[in-house]
């Protein structure tokens, strides 16, 4: 982008030369010879060669029977090291000098530059939206009705969850938890729209989560809302200790002696009322599976649904930064992963189809307590919305593995003409 740094140690190999130049310079100077810095350039170099014996220079302002002599004492090699100290000594202001003289003009330029940029790239952006949309768009599009039936029925049920009398805490917490998963519903569709699977399949991870966690409460009852929402004291507890550890070094305000005693109380309390296995990450749900340190996997399994583990796995990828995480991604076509910096149209329908069975999984578990003809009507539809998604998005994807084979083939044909022509040119 900038090869500031070739430059740079360009001229640091030309230091030596230039520090000898001088000393030759100032040797000729003191002679009364004549010279020109062709000479005096000739001579430096064939000194650093290491030779100290006669040179003949093919130089026009030097006559034949011109000779010159050079001398080199302690003290010349004491001016050059004290030259040569100097230079170092001053390399970090002659860097950072580099530096910020350099960024600055950078910076204005790249700032100069920047509205024509965004519009290009905004030009280029929508263009690519338009094709994406013409491949995807019938599937995206049933993801979106899903997600705009589901927030109209998460409304309704809201106020009903307001109003219940028989397990309230459960009701707040699976209807809280529907909420959530359509925003991040919507936020995977914006992912898509935009053509970044491998992040829509990353956020599919959180909606995988949620509706996991939901199904796990409604089918447990009143107690274990009651534990999933106690836990919040814990993880405020743990995050409290975190901050603390730390808010010097990031400047933040210190946690108050007085906030910090009322949530030490806080978690002691519901330490001694649920146990100590409560503390642990998933120890809402301890009492259930039958172990003190349950992990998420074993709440999968508690609800059959651990199935989907393989999915999970591979969108953790995503989330975290593991060697696999740059090896494997979705947007990559031909497994050329180097190449996605950015949108890709490819890979769009492990995400989309993902998330169209775990959002009717969140919904349906919701349609499911309490059920009455309004909630299983909602659920049939969203059930044939879903399968709808799925095979658009099946069938999208075929075709897209269709245009990029012809693709290929069509490269391959072109290259070996290519070869062809050139072999034939070759031949005698």
């Amino acid at each position: 982008m900038l090869h500031l740094q070739k430059s740079f140690d360009e001229q640091i190999k030309k230091a030596p030369k230039l520090l000898l130049s001088q000393l030759v310079e100032q040797k000729l100077k003191a002679q009364g010879a004549s010279y020109t810095p062709e000479i005096i350039e000739a001579l430096a170099g064939h000194l650093l060669k290491g030779r100290s014996g006669k040179i003949r220079l093919d130089i026009p302002e030097l006559k034949n029977e011109d000779e010159i002599s050079l001398q080199f004492t302690e003290e010349d090699f004491k001016w050059l090291e004290k030259k040569t100290n100097k230079m170092l000594d001053a390399m970090p202001e002659t860097v950072m000098a580099i530096v910020k003289d350099s960024s600055s003009t950078l910076l204005r330029s790249l700032k100069r530059r920047l509205p024509e940029e965004l519009d290009w790239q905004d030009v280029e952006m929508t263009d690519f939206k338009v094709r994406l949309y013409n491949r995807w768009g019938k599937a995206i599009d049933l993801l979106r009705m899903m997600e705009t039936i589901a927030r109209d029925f998460g409304s309704e049920n809201l106020k009903s969850a307001s109003k219940a009398k028989e397990s309230p805490v459960m009701w707040k917490i699976i209807t809280l938890l529907h909420i959530r998963a359509c925003q991040v519903t919507n936020e995977i569709i914006c992912l898509l729209v935009n053509g970044y699977a491998d992040g829509a399949m990353a956020r599919w991870r959180t909606l995988h989560e949620l509706s996991i966690t939901l199904a796990f409460i409604a089918q447990h009852g009143e107690n274990l809302a009651q534990r999933y929402r106690d836990h919040e004291i814990v993880e405020s507890y743990s995050a409290m200790k975190q901050y603390k550890a730390y808010s010097n070094i990031l400047g933040g305000a210190p946690v108050t002696k007085d906030d910090e005693e009322e949530l030490l109380s806080a978690y002691t309390a519901i330490i001694e009322r649920y146990g100590k296995s409560f503390g642990r990450r998933y120890g809402w749900a301890a009492e259930i599976i039958g172990n003190p340190d349950p992990t998420f996997q074993q709440i999968e399994a508690a609800i059959d649904f651990d199935i989907v583990r393989p999915y999970y796995k591979f969108a953790s990828y995503n989330v975290h930064a593991t060697p696999k995480g740059i090896s494997i991604r979705l947007g990559a076509v031909d497994g050329n992963t180097l190449a996605i910096a950015g949108a890709s149209n490819a890979g769009i329908e492990e995400a989309g189809i993902r998330t169209a069975l775990s959002f009717l999984h969140a919904n349906v578990m919701l349609v499911s307590k309490e059920a009455n003809l309004d909630k299983l009507v909602i659920g049939h539809i969203l059930s044939q919305v879903s399968q709808e998604a799925q095979a658009a998005f099946s069938k999208a994807a075929q075709r897209l593995d269709r245009d990029e084979q012809k693709i290929r083939r069509h490269e391959a044909r072109l290259k070996k003409k290519r070869i062809t022509k050139r072999r034939r040119k070759t031949s005698p």
